[in-house]
């Protein structure tokens, strides 16, 4: 019966972190439409800090995590954001990552030496 609870438990955090996009530094949502070529700022449901300690002088900042009202415009930047890899808006770095849980991360991860080979064979493209 947990095993059930726990399956249920994680789709739904699954679900909701499918809209969820992880910039870092903040702040980045006054950048996003610039950085991305956007037309309209994205609709931000809300955004919060991740949860690690204040970094000391010198340090990065902590990243952010922003719930996107729209699927859309989380699809946009995230396909953007791969496309151009290296994102600098006033001097300042961005990186955007998707917001996936513990166990979709290792699934995921567990699948790049798999994504690879194909790449490595001669004659496949």
């Amino acid at each position: 019966m947990s095993e059930i609870v726990q399956a249920v438990v994680s789709e739904i955090r699954t679900d909701f972190r499918k809209e969820s996009l992880s910039p870092s530094p903040p702040p980045v949502f006054e950048f996003l439409k610039e950085a991305f070529a956007l037309d309209k700022p994205p609709l931000v449901d809300r955004a919060h800090r991740t949860l690690a300690p204040k970094p000391k002088p010198g340090d990065p900042p902590r990243p952010v995590i922003a719930r996107l009202h729209y699927y859309e415009n989380c699809v946009e930047i995230l396909r953007k954001a791969r496309r151009q890899q290296r994102i600098t808006v006033s001097n300042m770095k961005l990186s955007v990552f998707p917001d996936f849980t513990a166990k979709v991360a290792r699934a995921r991860a567990a699948f790049n030496e798999v994504h690879t080979q194909p790449c490595a064979m001669e004659g496949v493209r």
